[in-house]
């Protein structure tokens, strides 16, 4: 069963999601990148945000190197719901500072982006060698590590709303 987003359409994805993320937190001073409780309504920041979307990026690298070892990934197994390790996640990089936020996200996703434009097609086709529910190739799992709602590798895009809607907010203060 082929992948249902190419590569070149899911690095594409990535690459606009990242660029749309990258600009709206570079128009927020360091004080208003960390203000916490801004985002959504809840408690986070959008250096939360930020360390958020991250966080998934860095679990699709686990994937892709797990697959790679013919390992289940983890994340295909790991009895934790994705409230649970986005909550475990940014609680684990609130200390960081914002600079460093901002730079492990940029070194995320280039390592992430360049990793995906390494893998053959084959690979990205191939079939999972586990039972799963989800999508069952390369590119369908790392599609469904990185997705926003109903739409595979768009997992920043689902979150630019709400730092939009900060950012304008923040600009007015």
């Amino acid at each position: 069963m082929p992948a249902v987003t190419t590569r070149e359409e899911a690095l594409g994805i990535l690459e606009d999601g990242h660029a749309a993320l990258a600009a709206l937190a570079a128009g927020l001073d360091d004080d208003a990148f960390v203000r916490p409780a801004t985002i959504g309504g809840g408690d986070w920041s959008a250096k939360d945000l930020v360390a958020h979307v991250t966080t998934w990026e860095e679990i699709a690298l686990r994937t892709m190197e797990e697959w790679r070892r013919g390992e289940t990934p983890w994340i295909e197994s790991t009895p934790k719901n994705a409230d649970d390790i986005n909550a475990e996640t940014v609680a684990q990089k609130a200390a960081m500072p914002a600079g460093d936020v901002r730079a492990e996200s940029e070194r995320v996703h280039d390592e992430l982006v360049g990793r995906i434009r390494a893998t053959t097609d084959d690979e990205w086709s191939a079939e999972a060698f586990w039972e799963t529910e989800r999508p069952n190739t390369f590119g369908g799992i790392l599609g469904g590590v990185l997705a926003a709602p109903k739409r595979p590798f768009a997992h920043a895009f689902a979150h630019l709303a709400e730092l939009e809607a900060y950012v304008a907010s923040a600009s007015n203060d």
